[in-house]
C-alpha cells in the first residue's frame, strides 16, 4: 500500500469488516504501508515525489542536479519495496511472495503502473487508483507493449473518478480540481486500459471504470473497495 498517510486507514478498515461479512469469499490479507516515516504534509509531498516518480520529467522545472535529487526514484524505492520489505514482512507474518498486490492512488498509481510494464513477475495484483498516467507528457502510455512478452498470470483493476476531468464547475473543492482537466485523468486511464487489453494476454485479467460523482480526492474509499474485491474476492459480480 502506496501514500499510507492517505490510503493504508481505509485499506485495513475495509479490508478487515469484508473478511468478516465476507463468508469466506474474501481471505484474510496482510495489508502493509509503505512511505515516509513523517506525518508533515511538505516533507511528505517532496519524498513521494521523489520515490513515486519513473523518471524526470522533460523539461524539468528545476535545474538538473536539483531534478535528480526530486524526481524520478521509483525504480529504486522498488527495489527496496521488492528485495528488502516484502521478503520481511512475508517472512514475519507467513505472507506469500508469489502472491503480492500493490495498490496505490494518484502517484502510487503511476508507480504501480510502472512496476506492472517494467517488473510484472514482482507483483501478482495490481490496484490502480486515479494513476497519474499524464507524468513525463504520458510515457507510460507508449510503454505498455514491453508487457508483451509476460506469460505470468496478473490481476490489474484500474479506477478513476469522472469527475477528475471536468469543468471547474464542477470540481471540489470549488476551483481545486479545475486545472486536473489538463491531466486527462479520465482519457489516460481508458487509453492505458485499451492498451493493455489490446496485447490480448491470456493470463492477464483486468477490469477498469470510471466511479460516478467522485473527484481525485474521494475516489480512494470507494474505488479501494471495489478494487480489492474485483482482484482477491471469489466470484464478485463486477460488471466487465
Amino acid at each position: 500500500m502506496l501514500d499510507p498517510f492517505g490510503t493504508l486507514g481505509t485499506a485495513v478498515q475495509v479490508a478487515r469488516i469484508t473478511h468478516l461479512l465476507s463468508q469466506g469469499a474474501l481471505p484474510g490479507l496482510i495489508v502493509v504501508g509503505v512511505g515516509p516515516a513523517s506525518d508533515a504534509l511538505p516533507e511528505l509531498n517532496q519524498q513521494r515525489m521523489l520515490d513515486l516518480t519513473p523518471s524526470i520529467p522533460d523539461p524539468a522545472p528545476v535545474p538538473p542536479a536539483d531534478a535528480a535529487r526530486m524526481f524520478g526514484g521509483g525504480d529504486a524505492f522498488l527495489r527496496l519495496l521488492v528485495d528488502v520489505i516484502a521478503p520481511y514482512v512475508e517472512a514475519t507474518h507467513q505472507g506469500d511472495p508469489q502472491d503480492r498486490t500493490i495498490a496505490g492512488w494518484s502517484l502510487g498509481g503511476l508507480l504501480g503502473a510502472h512496476a506492472l510494464l517494467s517488473r510484472p513477475s514482482d507483483f501478482r495484483r495490481y490496484l490502480l487508483v486515479s494513476p497519474s498516467l499524464w507524468w513525463a507528457n504520458a510515457e507510460l502510455l507508449t510503454n505498455v507493449d514491453r508487457l508483451r512478452a509476460h506469460s505470468g498470470k496478473l490481476a490489474v483493476y484500474l479506477a478513476a473518478g469522472d469527475r477528475e476531468q471536468t469543468t471547474a464547475r464542477r470540481a471540489w473543492p470549488a476551483g481545486g480540481e479545475a486545472g486536473m482537466d489538463e491531466a486527462k485523468m479520465v482519457d489516460n486511464l481508458r487509453t492505458f486500459a485499451g492498451s493493455l487489453r489490446g496485447l490480448q494476454l491470456p493470463a492477464l485479467t483486468l477490469h477498469d471504470e470510471v466511479l460516478a460523482g467522485e473527484h481525485h480526492i474521494t475516489i480512494w474509499p470507494a474505488a479501494f473497495s471495489r478494487g480489492l474485491l474485483a482482484l482477491h474476492a471469489t466470484s464478485y459480480p463486477l460488471e466487465s
